[in-house]
């Protein structure tokens, strides 16, 4: 009975994780223009951005965004765009999580952790990675949800995201205690519950409450199993939160189932049935249904129980959540074998085996075991009764044994990761040092293009100043020679009015003049007239006339009538 309470972790983790987060969405901004491109491309790219505008706007509407996905998935075979996709894919998983379709949610979430490796986008891997543990913890690969769910843990830690860790914290845990150790599962979901009180998320605190309950009650620790019980119940109810309520009553019913309090039992569970009915909750339904079953079989009302076992298993199935398909058929090979309908039991018994194959349920493996081994006491055999129940005592002695190997493996686990981190750190910071040596050559390049270009400029400068200069030199010769030139003339000038200034020099002298005829004598001793000397010694002519005082002494009869005056 003990080991069937490991299955009641499942809805808590699922309702745990239906209020989870998307990761944050990159800025909606419309694709640029760009003319390098073709027009096709560009209205391929705008196609791509109203599709995902519309899912960021439908992020709470799981078919819309499985629709929306596989259109944009379409739109970017033709021109891809890592980034794009990886969110995209991210989205899809989690749509298709919602769904239940676990396998093709898987598909869509591992290619987003390899896109988003790529393009080392940590917050899309972290979502990636966290909806990843969930599947495979709810699909019973133990294996998987330790890899993946350590992964998670440690980048969430890098990221500082404390919701993430302590949402992944809460699956490892759960992945723990199915596994049968119950210390690390107490100490991944304490350190949970630490975070979501100081965060004051009451959803997540009354989920763990109900988690470590459950630890509590299978290592048979009731009173600490009910006290918490009670705490998740007082914030559920202030919540009004009726799922959680709902899982809080199956958790209380299965206590009182352990405490030998059938009755109370019986009531809890037709509670939680009845919310779970209600909302619609078929994981919350199965688990009613399996837990409800579990307390008839103790009460010896098997017709009861197999009817309720037969409701959770068709459940179970549907959902694909195989760890409790396969605690449900070791409950009903035990009930057919109580009511010795051995064949059915036998029936039971080897398909929960073969489910168990190749997976890492060795708890539940062990008790669908014992139940064959029952199943086989009822036919006879006790042979192979005996040879079954000695595989299931070994199993039990390798799951008690295991504690200490896990919690090593754990460690490991962590230190492996951790050095996986520091090397990735490493080559991050030799990217770095060798992208800072890129800009520095990158600098020096245009320094000395820079540095080429302003001698090239200067150079320029210094020729015009040049061909300035000559040209000024060309105009200050050809200036000075005209003014050479005037400077010739200037003196030709000069010499001319010095010879002109001799002349009249040498008629400011004494001259020689006949008395009566008024004649000059020449430098030659030539007589010439007054008016011939004259003009030949400076410019100026003569015209001839009478003045009056002559006019009236020479020609009296013209004084009558004078003359004309001279022009």
């Amino acid at each position: 009975m003990v080991k069937t309470v490991v299955s009641l972790l499942i809805l808590s983790i699922v309702l745990l994780f239906s209020r989870r987060g998307g990761a944050e969405d990159p800025p909606a901004t419309e694709p640029a223009n760009d003319p390098t491109i073709t027009a096709q491309h560009q209205s391929q790219s705008r196609a791509i951005h109203r599709v995902m505008v519309r899912m960021r706007a439908t992020a709470n509407h799981s078919e819309r965004q499985i629709q929306l996905g596989n259109q944009a998935l379409a739109l970017l075979q033709e021109h891809p765009a890592p980034v794009t996709e990886a969110e995209v894919r991210a989205r899809m998983g989690e749509a298709l999580l919602n769904e239940e379709n676990y396998p093709e949610a898987m598909k869509h979430l591992e290619a987003g952790c390899v896109l988003s490796r790529k393009e080392k986008m940590d917050n899309m891997l972290l979502q990636c990675l966290g909806n990843i543990s969930l599947i495979t913890h709810l699909t019973g690969d133990t294996d998987q949800t330790l890899v993946s769910g350590l992964e998670c843990l440690a980048l969430a830690e890098k990221l500082d995201q404390e919701t993430s860790v302590w949402r992944i914290c809460s699956i490892l845990g759960a992945t723990y205690a199915r596994l049968g150790n119950s210390r690390l599962a107490l100490d991944h979901y304490s350190r949970a519950l630490e975070i979501a009180t100081n965060l004051e998320d009451g959803d997540g605190t009354s989920s763990l409450l109900n988690n470590i309950s459950v630890i509590h009650m299978g290592i048979g620790e009731y009173d600490d199993a009910l006290r918490y019980l009670l705490r998740a119940q007082k914030i559920l109810e202030a919540q009004g939160d009726k799922h959680g309520i709902a899982t809080g009553m199956t958790n209380r019913g299965q206590l009182y189932d352990l405490m030998g309090d059938p009755a109370k039992a019986l009531e809890c569970h037709r509670d939680a049935l009845r919310l779970e009915t209600e909302a619609g909750n078929r994981s919350g339904i199965a688990v009613a249904h399996h837990s409800l079953g579990n307390v008839f079989l103790t009460l010896g009302k098997y017709d009861e129980a197999l009817d309720h076992f037969n409701d959770a298993l068709g459940l179970q199935k549907s959902l694909g959540l195989q760890p409790e398909v396969i605690a449900t058929l070791g409950s009903l090979a035990r009930t057919y074998a109580a009511l010795d309908r051995s064949a059915e039991a036998l029936l039971s018994a080897q398909e929960g085996l073969d489910l168990a194959k190749g997976r890492s349920l060795k708890t539940h493996r062990a008790d669908v075991l014992s139940a064959l081994s029952k199943a086989q006491e009822a036919t006879g055999d006790f042979k192979a009764a005996l040879q079954s129940y000695r595989e299931a005592a070994r199993i039990d002695g390798e799951v008690r044994s295991l504690e200490n190997r896990l919690e090593f493996s754990s460690f490991k686990a962590r230190y492996d990761l951790r050095e996986k981190e520091a090397e990735i750190d490493l080559l991050r910071k030799d990217n770095h040092l060798q992208d800072i040596s890129a800009d520095r050559d990158r600098v020096l390049r245009n320094s000395l293009l820079i540095g080429g270009l302003l001698l090239s400029v200067v150079a320029l400068i210094g020729w015009n100043l040049f061909l300035a200069k000559r040209k000024a030199h060309q105009q200050l010769a050809a200036i000075s020679g005209e003014v050479l030139a005037a400077n010739r003339l200037t003196v030709a000038r000069s010499t001319e009015l010095e010879l002109a200034l001799e002349k009249i020099q040498r008629l400011e002298g004494l001259l020689p003049i006949c008395a009566h005829c008024k004649s000059i004598r020449g430098d030659v001793g030539d007589w010439q007239p007054l008016e011939i000397y004259l003009s030949g010694h400076i410019d100026v002519h003569f015209s001839h006339t009478v003045c009056p005082s002559c006019l009236g002494s020479h020609y009296p009869e013209l004084k009558k009538d004078p003359l004309p005056q001279d022009r």
